[in-house]
């Protein structure tokens, strides 16, 4: 497979187009999945109960104290991830019109959300220290289930970690290439002559 560097301004503008369109589907996707939510906590679901359910859950040592903390503020993370999904349409529609700004601000995105997967690898030991004195109010014959449930849900999310920042860490290192910055730069040109 040849390196994004050395391709034809076809193949250049193909990886445009994909990305462009991947993240159009991505955030409209996103901006529904978190309206549904934002309704469901804000207007739907009576939050008295829930809290009081939760606050049981976490008294028995079943959830960590910051599920309270989340639970207080699902409709403001709704509405964060509702806006950062607009951003992300507006930004990913300017790409397929290959404004230069949109090639920058995405490759920035991309490395912001790379280190943020890092840093997110670091959250498996913080929900495993809270987990583990709920673990050992367990009974014993769930705990041995609880605990490899846990491991591999830990293995999991670090994998996942790691790889989502080696693909959004790839996608901007193919942004900043030669070949695509050409792609913007003398569609920008064409248009402005």
């Amino acid at each position: 497979m040849p390196s994004i560097t050395n391709v034809t301004p076809k193949q250049a503008a193909s990886f445009i187009n994909g990305l462009g369109w991947s993240f159009i589907a991505l955030s409209v996707l996103s901006m529904l999945l978190a309206a549904v939510q934002y309704t469901l906590f804000a207007h739907l679901i009576p939050p008295e109960p829930l809290r009081a359910a939760i606050a049981d859950a976490v008294y028995l040592k079943l959830l960590p104290p910051s599920a309270l903390t989340v639970l207080r503020h699902v409709p403001a993370i709704a509405l964060a991830l509702f806006a950062l999904g607009a951003v992300t349409l507006l930004v990913s529609i300017a790409l397929l019109k290959r404004k230069p700004w949109a090639r920058t601000v995405f490759a920035w995105t991309m490395i912001a959300t790379a280190i943020l997967h890092v840093a997110g690898l670091l959250l498996p030991f913080y929900i495993a220290r809270d987990f583990s004195a709920a673990l050992d109010e367990m009974p014993l014959d769930i705990r041995a289930f609880a605990s490899t449930m846990a491991t591999l849900l830990s293995i999991i999310s670090m994998v996942m970690g790691v790889v989502f920042a080696c693909a959004f860490a790839w996608v901007a290192k193919q942004l900043f290439a030669v070949d695509i910055v050409r792609e913007f730069v003398s569609r920008d040109d064409a248009a402005g002559s």
